[in-house]
């Protein structure tokens, strides 16, 4: 396989942010392999570019809602990571898919879609991780949490006002946990 075939494999296989790229998103399943599916609700009213995570068979009892610019990731032991920006932090999160609890739809419509806030669940997350995306290039060692440990790495692209005409306004953070 010549590079580019090997490099255009690597950008399809890739999960891209959400709501653009909900189909590029990881099969999720349960500890007991219960299937979870994901929900884009389009320009659903007070939904917009909304994407949500249900039981499979179960699209009207969302346990989690992703805003824009979050990424899913599957981890050991039936649980889910979820990378966005949150304010000047890369935010992790790490929830344990069976203990989710479902929510109405009505809790989140109208105010969550125009939020800053990009990730919402009745449950809080098993654990979290944050990482100031002010941080001076270079290797800077983590505290991670046991739950994200195992993952060979995350490539995060993040964007930032550039500091002057011709700097970077767009980094990648590489994340070895």
């Amino acid at each position: 396989m010549s590079l580019p075939e090997q490099l255009t494999k690597l950008v399809h296989a890739a999960t891209g942010p959400s709501p653009w790229f909900w189909e590029t998103f990881p099969e999720v399943r349960g500890r007991a392999h219960r299937r979870y599916r994901w929900r884009f609700h389009g320009q659903e009213e007070g939904l917009q570019y909304v994407v949500t995570l249900h039981c499979d068979g179960e699209p009207d009892r969302p346990r989690l809602a992703l805003n824009t610019l979050c990424r899913p990731f599957v981890l050991r032991n039936g649980r889910l990571g979820v990378w966005c920006p949150q304010g000047r932090e890369l935010r992790l999160a790490c929830f344990q898919v069976d203990r989710l609890r479902t929510f109405a739809l009505e809790e989140i419509v109208g105010w969550f879609a125009p939020s800053g806030e990009r990730l919402y669940a009745a449950t809080a997350p098993q654990d979290e991780l944050y990482v100031n995306l002010e941080t001076a290039a270079g290797v800077h060692p983590l505290e991670v949490p046991e739950c994200f440990r195992g993952i060979n790495e995350v490539l995060a692209p993040v964007s930032y006002p550039a500091a002057n005409p011709n700097g970077p306004a767009f980094a990648i953070f590489v994340l070895y946990l």
